[in-house]
């Protein structure tokens, strides 16, 4: 019987301490707190910070688990049931698939900007989210290229995490509040059409 190698348990030991230092740091994001200190995030987690800076190189790296979280819970959260051309209907789903979201990603996105100006990663995952929510908005109501330009711009611009904080912390709108405003400045930039045509494209949950 072959014994496992000396280094397979410090390697156990050292994943189970990265996870229990990750899982305090984004509990104090979550909190509001957007740049815990290394002591604190040892104390939470019940680690040194010396074992803190084992599992991870600095705190710009540790807030980059900040990035990879947001990707893995929400990303996958985008999927849509678009099993209908009705191009007004869409648009409500994805207000809807939105807003369920954006209030549970609150202090995750807000720490990240913080990050922004002195992270380079973070102004990276900025761009990557602005791009993802136009992507994810193209395909769902305007796979087919119907919509000009210029209206196409405007949803983007009311359906994006960038206007939910506006609402919700310059404008002090509760979570339901910054919903509904979403969705009525959202619907009423594509009834500015004569016509809503019906979307063109293969449907589906997408």
């Amino acid at each position: 019987m072959t014994r496992p190698a000396p280094t397979d348990g410090r390697h156990a030991r050292r994943n189970a301490s990265r996870e229990k230092i990750t899982r305090a740091f984004l509990e104090f994001v979550r909190e509001g707190v957007n740049e815990p200190g290394a002591q604190s995030v040892a104390e939470r987690a019940g680690v040194s910070v010396r074992t803190v800076f084992r599992c991870f190189e600095d705190m710009e790296a540790l807030y980059q688990e900040l990035s990879a979280a947001v990707r893995a819970e929400f990303l996958p959260r985008a999927v849509l049931d678009l099993n209908t051309a009705d191009r007004m209907e869409r648009l409500k789903r994805l207000v809807a698939n939105r807003v369920s979201m954006f209030g549970e990603m609150e202090p995750y996105r807000l720490a990240a900007e913080d990050y922004r100006g002195r992270y380079e990663t973070f102004e990276d995952d900025y761009h990557f989210l602005i791009a993802k929510e136009r992507e994810r908005l193209e395909i769902a109501i305007n796979p087919d290229g119907a919509l000009s330009t210029e209206l196409f711009d405007a949803l983007t611009s009311v359906t994006g995490f960038g206007y939910w904080r506006r609402l919700r912390f310059d404008l002090d709108l509760t979570r339901a509040g910054a919903a509904r405003v979403m969705e009525m400045s959202a619907c009423a930039i594509l009834d500015t059409l004569d016509r809503i045509p019906p979307v063109e494209d293969e449907g589906g949950v997408r």
